[in-house]
């Protein structure tokens, strides 16, 4: 596990690296995909992805998640408003720090 410091995280935030992975929800019944969850990864400029563990705890501990969270919940909308175009019925989830 890659050690993460605050610095860090908001170059990365600074810097846009931070994207959506959505993972599709899927239906048991008719395999039909009814929607999907937004997992947070941190994309680095080298291309490589760090994964909630290597930076979540830190952005918690010190209170940064919730800069991450204003800065990503546009992206979330925007993305959400796009697929909403291709199929109405489609739901985003998304879990939040408290």
């Amino acid at each position: 596990m890659q050690n993460t410091t605050l610095l860090e995280l908001c170059k990365g935030l600074s810097n846009h690296e931070f994207i959506f992975h959505y993972q599709p929800l899927i239906s048991l019944v008719n395999g039909r995909v009814w929607g999907a969850e937004a997992l947070l990864r941190w994309r680095k400029p080298d291309g490589s992805l760090r994964m909630p563990a290597t930076f979540i705890p830190l952005a918690v501990e010190k209170d940064f998640i919730t800069e991450i969270t204003r800065a990503m919940l546009p992206i979330l909308l925007d993305d959400l408003s796009q697929m909403i175009q291709l199929d109405g019925s489609q739901t985003v989830f998304l879990n939040l720090s408290g």
